[in-house]
Protein backbone atom coordinates (compact mmCIF):
# COMPACT_ATOMS: atom_id res chain seq x y z
CA UNK A 1 0.00 0.00 0.00
CA UNK A 2 1.39 3.35 -1.22
CA UNK A 3 -0.13 6.57 0.27
CA UNK A 4 1.06 9.83 -0.87
CA UNK A 5 0.16 12.92 1.18
CA UNK A 6 0.33 16.68 0.42
CA UNK A 7 2.94 18.54 2.21
CA UNK A 8 0.52 20.33 4.15
CA UNK A 9 -0.80 16.91 5.31
CA UNK A 10 2.73 15.34 5.67
CA UNK A 11 3.08 19.14 8.07
CA UNK A 12 -0.03 18.08 9.94
CA UNK A 13 0.94 14.81 10.97
CA UNK A 14 4.34 15.42 12.18
CA UNK A 15 2.86 18.39 14.52
CA UNK A 16 0.20 15.81 15.33
CA UNK A 17 2.80 13.66 16.45
CA UNK A 18 5.15 16.58 18.05
CA UNK A 19 2.08 17.81 20.04
CA UNK A 20 1.18 14.13 21.10
CA UNK A 21 4.80 13.17 21.89
CA UNK A 22 6.85 16.00 22.98
CA UNK A 23 4.68 18.60 24.26
CA UNK A 24 7.59 20.71 25.54
CA UNK A 25 9.13 20.99 22.23
CA UNK A 26 5.77 21.34 20.67
CA UNK A 27 5.12 24.36 22.47
CA UNK A 28 8.64 25.78 22.02
CA UNK A 29 8.40 25.57 18.52
CA UNK A 30 4.86 26.90 17.74
CA UNK A 31 5.90 29.96 20.20
CA UNK A 32 9.64 30.70 17.98
CA UNK A 33 7.12 30.37 14.57
CA UNK A 34 4.96 32.76 15.92
CA UNK A 35 7.41 35.63 16.92
CA UNK A 36 9.84 35.20 14.02
CA UNK A 37 6.79 35.10 11.68
CA UNK A 38 4.30 37.69 13.40
CA UNK A 39 3.42 39.01 9.64
CA UNK A 40 2.26 35.61 8.33
CA UNK A 41 0.54 35.03 11.97
CA UNK A 42 -1.10 38.41 11.33
CA UNK A 43 -2.22 37.99 7.72
CA UNK A 44 -3.34 34.34 8.41
CA UNK A 45 -6.89 33.75 7.70
CA UNK A 46 -7.51 30.06 8.10
CA UNK A 47 -9.10 30.84 11.30
CA UNK A 48 -11.26 33.40 13.16
CA UNK A 49 -9.59 36.00 15.10
CA UNK A 50 -11.18 34.94 18.52
CA UNK A 51 -9.68 30.76 17.47
CA UNK A 52 -5.98 33.49 17.39
CA UNK A 53 -6.99 35.12 20.41
CA UNK A 54 -7.56 31.97 22.36
CA UNK A 55 -4.55 30.05 20.40
CA UNK A 56 -1.85 32.51 21.85
CA UNK A 57 -3.61 32.92 25.13
CA UNK A 58 -3.02 28.76 25.53
CA UNK A 59 0.57 29.69 24.72
CA UNK A 60 1.00 31.82 27.26
CA UNK A 61 -1.09 30.18 30.01
CA UNK A 62 1.49 27.39 29.72
CA UNK A 63 4.66 29.71 29.72
CA UNK A 64 3.65 31.23 32.66
CA UNK A 65 2.96 27.82 34.36
CA UNK A 66 6.67 27.61 33.66
CA UNK A 67 7.27 31.04 34.91
CA UNK A 68 8.97 31.60 31.33
CA UNK A 69 7.25 34.91 31.64
CA UNK A 70 9.93 36.48 28.55
CA UNK A 71 7.71 34.50 26.20
CA UNK A 72 4.37 35.58 27.62
CA UNK A 73 4.98 39.59 27.09
CA UNK A 74 6.23 38.69 23.33
CA UNK A 75 2.92 36.52 23.31
CA UNK A 76 1.13 39.48 24.66
CA UNK A 77 2.56 41.81 22.23
CA UNK A 78 1.32 39.78 19.14
CA UNK A 79 -2.01 39.19 21.23
CA UNK A 80 -2.13 43.03 21.04
CA UNK A 81 -1.78 43.32 17.49
CA UNK A 82 -4.65 41.27 16.78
Amino acid sequence: MNSEFTPEELAKMLLDDMEANDYDGYMEMVYDLLVTQQDKVMEYDGCEEEEKQNNIQSLIDYFDKKEEYEKCAELRKLQNKL
